[in-house]
């Protein structure tokens, strides 16, 4: 519970702090399902379904502004890090599940994304409490368990593709390490859960599936040709920060696995270094990698450490004083990530908010409006047409978007008002077309807003 406590204090720091671009998309995006648009049909779409439903289940749960999101998802981080414990007890203990999970809440950047509004956590999330379910099914020769697991898997997928990079490790800590014998057994039944999840999901949105393919995996496999948006070899190279205790705790995460090459625990650990290396593969192959792309890095590389640190410090020569050192680091890091996320403590952007205010002012509770800060819209409290919840220079760059459908969507859709400060600055041929149908108020320093006539 103490650790849980620390948790909650450092990451709703950042609670109802500025947002950024993504988490406008997906806020906007859960209003327009909620007055009865349909996801992919009307509203695009560039995560699985998975993840709105969960957006619609914190927005269930009260979550209806900035802040209330904000304190869902730090529910989820927290989540997360009892997932790391539960997988590191199940494997080693609950000293390895309670460095695993100290050790990810001190992990940069996990802290600092820990309250975003993002689709990148909760399929990690998930996919420790896969892999918990696949160790416990092979240790009590579960078939419910095995069940169990290929489902939470298959839910992953729902949330983000990516959450395929953790299919290696289940693999083998649910069958290379069974006995011979259960194998075939723990198999069906993963393959059956991952099948049920699968085929109520294709059920489910059996009318939109090709909608879906176009914008979850289309349109990202069309982006691989734009240009990057942070420099990948930088970031990969220095992801480690050997300012930070984290760094050191990793590497000597890494030499206490070699250490505990020939212990019964070692083959766990080294199948979730497995996920750690197809995680950096991954991010090495993918393109244009963005910051929270990064975001597999601290759990992948924090659970495995955390568990040999752990194990290795209890079977030392001297292991109340491995304890001392590590618990201090961990203190230490915990410092270091509060005074780390005290510098993120930035309000929303007041243009931003003005702007918000404006169409507050010069539209109705049920018009439409659009905006390339795609914050503005819920901050004003009006809806966006679907195709326009993600108005993002990458949806231009790939041809997703273009002026004529833009300006195609306010005409059929009856735009009340267009907020512009962002993508749409960029498009001489969508300004022209504003212009032409639109008239402009005052606005913040840096946007124009165009009211139709």
């Amino acid at each position: 519970m103490v650790l849980v406590a620390a948790q909650a204090l450092l990451f709703g720091r950042l609670v109802g702090t500025d947002t950024d671009f993504d988490e406008g998309v997906y806020l906007t995006s859960l209003e327009a399902l909620e007055h009865g648009q349909r996801l992919a049909a009307d509203v695009f779409a560039p995560q699985p379904p998975g993840w709105y439903l969960l957006l619609r289940l914190l927005s269930a749960a009260a979550a209806d502004s900035v802040r209330g999101f904000h304190v869902g998802m730090v529910v989820v981080a927290i989540a997360t890090c009892l997932a790391a414990y539960g997988l590191g007890r199940a494997l080693a203990g609950p000293w390895a599940g309670l460095t695993a999970s100290a050790l990810l809440t001190v992990a940069p950047p996990f802290p600092l994304y820990a309250h975003r509004v993002l689709a990148d956590i909760p399929p990690l999330g998930l996919a420790l409490l896969a892999f918990w379910l696949a160790w416990e099914a092979r240790e009590r020769g579960s078939t419910a368990l095995a069940v169990a697991a290929g489902g939470t898997l298959g839910l992953t997928f729902t949330l983000k593709p990516t959450a395929a990079v953790a299919l290696p490790t289940f693999l083998l800590l649910l069958l290379l390490l069974s006995r011979r014998r259960l194998r075939g057994r723990v198999l069906v039944g993963a393959l059956a859960g991952v099948a049920v999840v699968t085929v109520g999901f294709l059920v489910a949105y059996r009318g939109v599936l090709d909608e879906i393919w176009g914008s979850v995996v289309t349109y990202h496999r069309d982006a691989r040709g734009t240009p990057a948006v942070i420099d990948k070899t930088h970031e990969l190279a220095t992801f480690l920060n050997f300012r930070t205790p984290f760094a050191w705790l990793v590497v000597a995460g890494v030499v206490a696995s070699l250490w505990l090459l020939r212990s019964r625990v070692a083959a766990a650990v080294w199948a979730l270094w497995l996920w750690a290396a197809v995680s950096v593969a991954f991010l090495i192959y993918h393109r244009p990698l963005h910051e929270n792309h990064l975001l597999l890095l601290p759990v992948v590389l924090a659970v495995p450490a955390g568990i040999a640190l752990a194990v290795a410090g209890a079977r030392s020569r001297f292991p109340t004083v491995a304890a001392g050192v590590l618990a201090l680091a961990l203190a230490a890091g915990y410092v270091q990530q509060q005074r780390r996320v005290t510098l993120d403590q930035v309000d929303e952007e007041p243009e931003l908010v003005a702007a918000a205010e404006i169409l507050q002012r010069v539209t109705h509770s049920d018009d439409l409006v659009v905006s390339d800060h795609s914050i503005v819209p819920f901050l004003a409290e009006r809806r966006v047409p679907g195709a326009l919840v993600d108005t993002a220079v990458l949806r231009f760059q790939t041809g997703s978007l273009s002026a004529p459908k833009v300006l195609r969507e306010l005409e059929r859709s009856q735009v009340r008002a267009v907020v512009v400060g962002r993508a749409f600055a960029g498009e001489p041929e969508l300004l022209r077309g504003l212009a032409a149908r639109y008239s402009t108020v005052p606005a913040p320093p840096g946007l124009r807003i165009y009211v139709r006539r």
